[in-house]
């Protein structure tokens, strides 16, 4: 499938596999997106305004620069593309960790059980 996109940009068959492999990589973790929006989403609701700055800023500044700035030091071009589902895996795993964390503290506060 990732041919068959990068290919209405281009017919260099060398640009084409490497355009085709880096695409796979960027987009492997781009699911894990919707669940960020959607926590970053819930603080903007709850007046959590930090919170949601931090879950919006993780996945494409806290992590993807600095990410973007070392792995290529030591894998060349693939640690640019690496450095995508890295980040979105880590962003993943901090939104994962403040949703859990909030939705605890609000069940407390509204008196719900298991």
């Amino acid at each position: 499938m990732p041919e068959k996109v990068v290919g209405l940009f281009t017919t260099d068959s060398l640009l084409l596999e490497e355009a085709s492999w880096a695409l796979r990589i960027v987009t492997m973790t781009y699911f894990l997106a919707g669940f960020q929006i959607t926590g970053s989403s819930m603080f903007q609701a709850l007046g959590k305004a930090r919170a949601s700055l931090i879950l919006s800023l993780s996945r494409q500044v806290i992590f993807l620069i600095p990410f973007l700035v070392v792995l290529p030091r030591f894998f060349n071009l693939q640690g640019i593309w690496y450095s995508f589902p890295i980040a979105d895996t880590l962003a993943f795993l901090v939104t994962f960790f403040l949703v859990s964390k909030q939705l605890k503290v609000l069940k407390v506060e509204r008196g719900i059980s298991k």
